[in-house]
């Protein structure tokens, strides 16, 4: 299991492509790079919640461990989507969220990413 350092550095890396990526890759960032950054931002943020809170999930059995994991990620999905909503009200663009569709594809892919996530953290056992 990846360990909790070296997990938020590559959040952080994400996110800093995210930031970045509209500016440089323009309608291929929110098309298509948007989309694997949103995948990869699930599956870390997954991941990081998984190794910061390892001892308390193992306490939990494995599905309700699987379901939590997920339920994190999508709430941060959401919460991720609200300030790219404020952003586009503050900024008065449409460059950080695009349409509904856009909105959906992203929460499908952060929820795609967390359970990747969950299930990667499962085969690791309940052991810390």
């Amino acid at each position: 299991m990846l360990r909790v350092k070296t997990v938020f550095l590559i959040l952080v890396f994400i996110f800093l492509v995210g930031y970045t990526g509209g500016i440089w890759g323009g309608s291929w960032y929110l098309e298509i790079g948007n989309t694997y950054l949103h995948f990869a931002g699930g599956l870390f943020m997954g991941l990081l919640v998984a190794a910061y809170y390892r001892s308390e999930f193992a306490k939990l059995s494995q599905p309700f461990r699987f379901f939590c994991l997920v339920g994190i990620v999508i709430g941060i999905g959401v919460m991720w989507e609200f300030h790219e909503f404020i952003l586009n009200q503050v900024f008065n663009s449409l460059k950080f969220q695009g349409d509904n569709i856009d909105t959906m594809k992203d929460l499908l892919m952060d929820t795609l990413g967390g359970m990747a996530a969950a299930v990667l953290y499962s085969f690791r056992g309940r052991n810390p």
